[in-house]
């Protein structure tokens, strides 16, 4: 009698259309009226809500034009104007006199903005990254986060819609490319390689930026799955620990907000000068590291309990979690109890518990030929209590506010 074990399967449930199945830890969602055959995966609930949402919504609603200045550029890259409002007049913007009259006087810091925008049929900011470097050192996230927008971004050749939890991310992502790219120089037709891709989102913003090709590896299991558009971006699983790549593959190779998951990220870090050519670049960004005060990287959840995973057990953590109803928070979001993901979240198999001066930084500054950056990080200091310091005096001070680094070097 066989002993394999059936996958698990979750019931189906739907969302806009679609039916959302859980089946050995990842969804999928298909159209129920078969209109389209497309199948979206993602490995959260919450990720395949906005993987719908962008296949639903990506052709249609108004955007509003953060600036008219751009209006010439997103124009010439097919942004169709009788969607496109300013609240600064534009001639070439034919809008609507209703929608215009909606948004009369409207600034965007009056309180209910966001609302306003939407009942007016607005679902979506728009701007342009005809200069990327430009687009790179402004902060049209902040903007659609606040409002409860998306954000629509024309770059030269592309248009990307960014939605909820990615505008964080670019966020976090543009503050370290901006470093990344000052070391680097231009990347135009350059080979990339980075180590810990997800999804694919920063491999494709350096496409934007004119990367001759990258190459994304990950260990998860939907590695690229969102950001396969175009054909010179790869994507492998792979453990950057020990990848494939021959000597000197790579003109750039670079890893952002990864090394804290990873093991042995020295290891890491000396593949990443292996496969990087003789004169290349190698740039390693790492945060926040496990005894920083959100070093278990439950974003969103704990934000004011500074520590809470080095001042409580995991145990006491989910009670605290219950108390704070995270557990149909949880359900929803990601099909998993509070149990399940306070214990994953916490796992070294997730974030390595490494202490700084653990990553071995010295001895890769030691073999690179040249170090064009070297930056450690420090985060809540003013949030390290004579009260919390002393519930944590097994934990040297300096070790609690070292959130991470970041590192380029020269081969």
């Amino acid at each position: 009698m066989s002993t394999m074990t059936s996958p698990r399967v979750a019931p189906a449930d739907l969302y806009r259309g679609f039916a959302i199945s859980l089946r050995n830890g990842q969804y999928s969602a298909e159209r129920v009226d078969g209109a389209s055959g497309r199948v979206l995966t993602a490995l959260t609930r919450s990720r395949i809500q906005s993987e719908i949402d962008g296949f639903l919504d990506d052709a249609n609603g108004l955007a509003l034009m953060l600036d008219p200045a751009d209006a010439e550029s997103c124009f010439a890259h097919g942004v169709d104007a009788n969607r496109t409002v300013s609240l600064t007049p534009v001639a070439e913007i034919g809008r609507l006199a209703l929608v215009d009259e909606a948004l009369a006087g409207l600034s965007l810091e009056t309180p209910g903005a966001g609302e306003r925008l939407r009942a007016s049929g607005i679902d979506r900011l728009i701007v342009s990254a005809a200069e990327p470097s430009r687009w790179l050192a402004a902060r049209p996230e902040a903007r659609a986060l606040s409002l409860g927008l998306a954000l629509e971004v024309v770059f030269p050749d592309a248009r990307r819609v960014y939605r909820a939890h990615d505008l964080g991310r670019l966020m976090y992502l543009k503050a370290y490319l901006q470093p990344m790219l000052a070391a680097t120089g231009r990347l135009d037709g350059l080979r990339l390689l980075e180590i810990g891709c997800s999804d694919g989102l920063t491999c494709d913003l350096l496409m934007r930026f004119g990367a001759g090709s990258v190459v994304g590896i990950d260990t998860l299991a939907d590695v690229g799955a969102r950001y396969q558009t175009d054909g010179a971006i790869a994507y492998h699983r792979m453990d950057g620990e020990r990848t494939v790549f021959e000597d000197s593959s790579f003109d750039v190779v670079y890893s952002i907000a990864t090394l804290e998951h990873v093991a042995a990220p020295e290891a890491a870090m000396r593949e990443m000068l292996r496969v990087v050519r003789p004169g290349g670049v190698v740039y390693a960004q790492a945060g926040p590291l496990y005894l920083s005060p959100f070093g278990h990287h439950m974003f969103g959840h704990f934000d004011d309990y500074p520590w809470i995973h080095v001042r409580l057990t995991p145990e006491q953590i989910v009670e605290e979690g219950a108390r704070r109803g995270l557990h149909d928070r949880l359900r929803v979001e990601r099909g998993l109890t509070c149990e399940q993901y306070v214990s994953g979240m916490l796992s070294r198999k997730h974030v390595n518990g490494l202490r700084l001066d653990e990553y071995g930084i010295g001895a890769i500054r030691r073999e690179a030929s040249e170090v064009l950056l070297w930056e450690p990080s420090y985060e809540g200091r003013n949030l390290l209590t004579e009260e919390i310091a002393s519930e944590l005096a097994h934990i040297p001070r300096h070790v609690l506010t070292e959130h991470g680094f970041q590192l380029a070097v020269r081969r």
